[in-house]
């Protein structure tokens, strides 16, 4: 079987979701795809530019969801809802790999932080459709993000448990804290 280089990517994705960032070593991946070297230094120079263009295939589908969700023409409550089961999809295990490669590598934070950014600049409009002043909505855009982001870290698997944490938070953004 013969990989292109945007297979390669999406595969890596795919990989990292399933996986986590350790996953991405050149002799796993070889080994996981059934492919040669050859073939991944036919498109990379090395793992670096490999992970680099797995972050950034990541920032691009996750901006392309927020887009998606905020253009979508629902109202704030169901908005919100769609990002929440967005960020707890399969996604949410990919970007568990993004930032644990993140806190490694230095170089890869820009990624995260745009799509920290692009998250909180959607939730902050969804605060202020709610009634909340510009500033108290991204005070709150800026919590809800980061307790979502601690829940996937947190790694709850019971989604019991998982959707009273969530209910809990909404209930609180709902009051605008």
């Amino acid at each position: 079987m013969k990989l292109t280089k945007n297979d390669w990517i999406h595969r890596g994705v795919g990989i990292l979701s399933t996986e986590g960032a350790y996953a991405l070593m050149i002799d796993h991946l070889c080994a996981r795809l059934r492919i040669t070297k050859g073939s991944f230094y036919h498109y990379f120079n090395g793992i670096d530019e490999y992970i680099r263009l797995i972050m950034k295939a990541w920032e691009n589908n996750v901006n392309a969801e927020l887009k998606k969700i905020d253009e979508s023409g629902k109202n704030a409550n169901e908005r919100l809802d769609m990002l929440r089961t967005y960020i707890f999809s399969d996604t949410g295990k990919s970007e568990l790999g993004v930032r644990s490669m993140a806190l490694e590598r230095k170089n890869l934070r820009s990624f995260v932080d745009r799509v920290n950014t692009s998250r909180q600049r959607v939730l902050t409009r969804i605060c202020k459709e709610m009634g909340l002043d510009d500033k108290r909505a991204r005070a709150v855009a800026r919590l809800v993000n980061d307790c979502w982001v601690g829940l996937l870290i947190a790694g709850i698997d019971d989604q019991s448990a998982r959707d009273e944490a969530l209910g809990n938070l909404t209930d609180l953004l709902m009051k605008g804290l």
